[in-house]
């Protein structure tokens, strides 16, 4: 059964396969991967993945154009299947199209992700109006 779990390094050539399924350049919501992120090379993933970690440390100002945000990826064994993001907070480019929670999820299983989203909203307090962004 999917189920979320943090980023981590361990995982680099599943997520590099699940990033091809979508197609390398490709708009993937919810999983925090910018132009420039390098994820090819272990060093870049790695580095990669300590970012988004460090977007949960709401003491630390984010990335430019990010917000403070806790991510996850959609797995199956070793399988990733999608990612999925909590933005703790909206800017106005988030305000107008996307929202507090992103995801996609992979070709493999696109049920996945509408499950994990519903289930993202739910262990979140205090309950709250929760705008979507995401592609299946």
């Amino acid at each position: 059964m999917a189920e979320l779990i943090a980023p981590t390094s361990r995982l680099h050539a599943p997520w590099l396969a699940a990033r091809d399924d979508w197609g390398r350049g490709a708009t993937q919501h919810g999983s925090g991967l910018g132009e420039d992120d390098d994820v090819d090379s272990a060093a870049g993933f790695a580095a990669w993945v300590a970012g988004l970690h460090a977007q949960r440390d709401e003491s630390r100002p984010p990335p430019e154009g990010r917000v403070p945000a806790t991510y996850w990826w959609i797995a199956e064994n070793a399988t990733i299947l999608g990612a999925i993001t909590l933005r703790h907070r909206l800017n106005p480019k988030l305000l107008e199209a996307g929202g507090h929670i992103g995801y996609a999820a992979s070709a493999r299983r696109p049920a996945a992700a509408a499950w994990r989203r519903g289930r993202c909203a739910r262990s979140c307090a205090p309950p709250r109006t929760w705008a979507w962004t995401g592609s299946c």
